[in-house]
């Protein structure tokens, strides 16, 4: 089966559930969705069996406790808080840098049996 780019967007929370009819083979890349949503995409090859899988993700601002399941850092990314004044956009430092980590051993096939 071919591999593939897929996209998901998941919440900013401490431990974000990813559920795909695929193998996840390689995390690629994260970006902000706004203050509360990422982006993320992965390579993955299409299940053949039509089974869904899930995979967790652990996101943590910067400064806080990583969690102890927290693996392997995917990727960083920061959201810039921008405000309008009088028409004006304008921006300043970023609000939040959110630091996300794939948690190991948690794939899971949905309906699989334990």
């Amino acid at each position: 089966m071919n591999r593939v780019v897929w996209k998901f967007t998941v919440p900013v929370t401490d431990r974000a559930t990813v559920v795909m009819d695929a193998q996840l083979l390689k995390w690629l890349h994260v970006e902000s969705a706004g203050p509360d949503m990422l982006t993320v995409w992965a390579l993955v090859r299409p299940a053949e069996d039509g089974r869904a899988r899930r995979y967790v993700l652990h996101v943590h601002g910067t400064g806080h406790v990583l969690s102890e399941r927290a693996g392997r850092h995917v990727g960083s990314v920061s959201w810039m808080n921008h405000r309008i004044y009088d028409d004006a956009f304008t921006s300043g430092h970023p609000t939040f840098v959110w630091h996300v980590f794939a948690e190991t051993g948690t794939e899971l096939e949905i309906g699989a049996a334990a």
